[in-house]
């Protein structure tokens, strides 16, 4: 089977058949049972191409054709792309033959099947339809209209370019639903779209595993050790800046001008104010730290990838996926600068300090 519907052409001399209303009506209520329904979902990350989508219909093609009469094999690819739009194949060979010319991103592509199976003992022919979904970490162009009122919801709009859940998840998502007839049926074509879906999911490397569980320590350290630095050195510079601003010659007048700060209480309004200024840059510098690890900790992409527009985008995302050890080193190198200036430098900038500010 290549997918479309098969046709009788009568080579080998045999004579087409004859469906009689007996026959016509047979098929019909085979193809309107009322169907059950198997469906699943994975997340996780995959890579697929134009010859994963071929297996994907190889395999179930197989499959269906071990087991059952097959009288209508019907099956369909539909691309969903970045900005909105989408296209339709009818059948393998018109998606072998498919080129995409724009420069737009294959975000969601959908596998349908809709099959006429002969089932041992049955009085016709039964309708089963099979339909997989696999969606990119892109995040589509959504076209979804929704309307409110005070107690009620309605949303309407193409299911596939609706995407559920964080905004910013990395994984791809892999769905599928299987209508049948059958229970058996539809239990054995899932274990193999299972089968399948779990070849396709690649497993976390084991630089992804280490950097997940150093994320959080490493995290939490760099923000107080750094950030409680970098707060103590604005602090003394606050200070420097009121303390020079005075006109203190001598550290007699340094003296006069520090009791009588702290009589009128200007001390105290400039560690109320070094202490607001304080907590505000260290939130500051936690909400970044925390923002670039959880940029750096997402998982490597998922990718559709069925033009040369595809390739190139894929070659991008991954090199700005490989830099996350760069970064990493770049956090560790910052935490051993601060050590080391508090071991070394530190120690002299403060005798420095208490030496010339007497005469500032």
């Amino acid at each position: 089977m290549n997918g479309l519907l098969q046709n009788d052409t009568g080579t080998d001399g045999a004579n087409p058949p004859v469906f009689t209303p007996a026959h016509v009506n047979a098929l019909l209520n085979g193809a309107l049972k009322s169907p059950k329904v198997v469906a699943g979902a994975e997340r996780g990350v995959f890579d697929i191409d134009c010859d994963d989508v071929e297996n994907f219909f190889h395999l179930i093609d197989q499959r269906v054709n071990e087991q059952q009469t097959c009288l209508i094999d019907k099956f369909e690819v539909s691309i969903f792309f970045n900005n909105g739009t989408s296209t339709q194949l009818n059948g393998i060979e018109e998606f072998r033959s498919y080129a995409q010319v724009k420069n737009i991103a294959a975000t969601v592509i959908s596998f349908h099947w809709t099959l006429l199976l002969e089932f041992p003992n049955a009085m016709a022919h039964e309708k089963q339809e099979i339909d997989i979904v696999l969606r990119a970490s892109d995040i589509p162009q959504e076209t979804i209209d929704i309307e409110t009122t005070h107690d009620s919801m309605r949303m309407s709009g193409d299911k596939f370019q609706i995407k559920f859940g964080p905004e910013k998840s990395s994984y791809g998502i892999v769905t599928y639903s299987i209508n049948h007839t059958r229970i058996s049926w539809g239990l054995d074509i899932e274990n193999v779209i299972q089968s399948h879906i779990s070849k396709i999911l690649v497993k976390a490397s084991r630089s992804d595993k280490a950097l997940k569980h150093i994320s959080g320590p490493l995290n939490l350290f760099t923000t107080v050790f750094v950030g409680l630095y970098i707060v103590n050195i604005l602090i003394e510079l606050f200070f420097y800046f009121l303390l020079s601003s005075e006109d203190a010659s001598t550290q007699k007048d340094l003296i006069e001008i520090a009791s009588l700060s702290l009589v009128n209480g200007d001390i105290a309004k400039y560690i109320v104010v070094s202490l607001t200024m304080a907590v505000v840059v260290f939130v500051m510098f936690s909400a970044l730290v925390s923002h670039a690890f959880n940029n750096f900790l997402k998982p490597k992409p998922s990718f559709i990838t069925l033009s040369k527009f595809d390739e190139k985008r894929r070659s991008a995302k991954l090199k700005k996926y490989k830099k996350r050890w760069a970064f990493v080193s770049l956090v560790l190198f910052s935490n051993i600068v601060v050590a080391i200036i508090i071991a070394t430098v530190e120690e002299r900038m403060r005798k420095f300090f208490e030496a010339v500010l007497p005469f500032l």
